[in-house]
């Protein structure tokens, strides 16, 4: 069976392009490898040395796992806490606030909310040895929506400043 660690983009095959700039790999997903292979990734890095290809790809992995967790507080699949510990504590705020909207809105059915979040895509930049800037393409049931993120080394870890959905 294949390695699925969720925190980790080892034993993936990317494809690089000629200047070693961008990396495009595919990470299997959680629920059976869809038509496409799985979550499709491509990392542009704009100065290769900032950091290395396998902590660009984990970075991206990561990304991709904290969309999914966002997605899922908001609908009230997880209770919020969850994020503590990955999310800064002003967009934990914006994203409760927009998981309390959710809630009240009549027009959500429950079969919404116990769908899963379904990662399709990342697209994501190392701006610089401290910031990656990411869009996760998700779909939960019928609806397809765009995460984008920011995540900023604080420390000796990687902290999500910048979580927002559309």
């Amino acid at each position: 069976m294949k390695d699925k660690n969720p925190d980790s983009a080892s034993n993936r095959m990317p494809n690089f392009n000629e200047e070693g700039m961008a990396i495009s790999f595919v990470v299997p997903n959680f629920y059976g490898e869809n038509a496409e292979g799985g979550v499709r990734m491509r990392v542009s890095r704009l100065v290769p040395r900032d950091i290395s290809v396998q902590e660009s790809m984990d970075l991206a992995v990561k990304a991709c796992r904290l969309a999914c967790l966002g997605a899922d507080v908001i609908r009230g699949r997880l209770p919020g806490r969850m994020l503590e510990r990955f999310v800064s504590n002003n967009s934990l705020d914006r994203i409760l606030y927009l998981s309390q909207l959710m809630q009240s809105d009549s027009n959500e059915g429950p079969l919404h909310r116990h769908m899963p979040s379904v990662p399709a895509y990342l697209f994501g930049t190392v701006v610089n040895r401290d910031c990656f800037d990411a869009c996760v393409g998700l779909s939960v049931g019928y609806d397809d929506y765009q995460v984008s993120l920011v995540l900023r080394r604080k420390g000796g870890r990687w902290v999500c400043t910048t979580l927002d959905f559309g």
